[in-house]
């Protein structure tokens, strides 16, 4: 038999009702902009990592939607809602630690597209979610799984410029390089030290020597 048509509305309602995660995360995005803006924070960030401790099985769900929103905004340039993504999962991870592997998959695939592509802000959030990811780790990290950032975050570092773009540029591939080395089995960074120390001790002498020009510099006035 035919459902009523109340009842028929009834479940179109339910069926269309955004779900609980969905709406947690749109209210990370704030109104009035248009993701344009550079340098966006989530709002009431907060509340998505309460909602997460609480339903820890909401996890993968949260992970991914957020993912998707974020190579959606990527693919329309809204950098800024991009960025505002990734700073949302980072806390994601740092709060919720213990429950990482069940959501690190969506989070590690966003990370490798930005560190991959050529916009620079994204790839300094990008290279800051790759330490929060390192520092939830609570065992000895498994090489493999971040070796295919060991390329991307070389290349950061050895960046060249000298204004303040390029600058943390190489700060942030340094900072995200440094805590994959403190992660790593023995054996995985001895294998890899040949790759991995030069451009770690050229971009150490290029800042450690700009910071002593500047130093000169305000010594002499």
């Amino acid at each position: 038999p035919a459902l009523p048509t109340a009842m028929t509305d009834c479940c179109l309602c339910v069926c269309l009702r955004p779900s609980h995660h969905t709406r947690v995360v749109a209210r990370l995005y704030p109104k009035g902009v248009t993701g344009l803006e550079p340098d966006l924070q989530p709002q009431s960030v907060g509340k998505l990592t309460t909602y997460a401790e609480r339903q820890p099985k909401k996890l993968p769900k949260i992970a991914e939607h957020l993912s998707a929103c974020a190579h959606r905004d990527l693919r329309r340039g809204r950098h800024g809602f991009v960025a505002l993504a990734v700073r949302a999962l980072s806390s994601l991870v740092d709060v919720c630690r213990g429950e990482l592997e069940t959501f690190e998959e969506p989070v590690l695939a966003l990370i490798r597209e930005l560190l991959r592509g050529e916009v620079t802000s994204l790839r300094v959030v990008a290279a800051g979610a790759v330490v929060a990811v390192l520092n939830a780790q609570d065992e000895v990290s498994d090489f493999d799984k971040f070796e295919p950032f060991l390329p991307q975050l070389l290349n950061m570092i050895g960046s060249p410029g000298a204004n303040s773009s390029a600058r943390s540029v190489r700060i942030a591939g340094l900072a995200a390089l440094l805590a994959l080395l403190q992660q790593v089995e023995k054996a995985a960074l001895l294998g890899n030290i040949r790759r991995v120390l030069p451009p770690v001790l050229a971009t150490l002498r290029k800042e450690g020597g700009r910071r002593a020009g500047g130093q000169r510099e305000r010594d002499r006035g």
